[in-house]
């Protein structure tokens, strides 16, 4: 049986931004925005964006630039 951990972040012990910085750097967060969404949050994330499971078994990761997976022009109304 596989018992995961979670933990809930207590904004009580930020006391600067560069704890704020540290704890979005840590969190490895990855967006799937789209349209409006991402126009404005794709200045904060990486263009490359590596995938798992399109490469052959024993391949090397794949980069794909994420105006290649994200379509920025889309928006929820299309």
């Amino acid at each position: 049986m596989n018992i995961s951990t979670s933990y809930q972040l207590n904004v009580d012990t930020i006391e600067s931004l560069d704890d704020v910085k540290v704890i979005l750097d840590k969190l490895n967060l990855t967006t799937y925005a789209e349209g409006e969404d991402w126009v404005v949050l794709q200045k904060y994330f990486t263009t490359e964006i590596q995938t798992k499971g399109l490469s052959l078994p024993g391949g090397e990761m794949l980069e794909i630039p994420a105006e290649s997976v994200v379509d920025v022009n889309t928006t929820a109304d299309d």
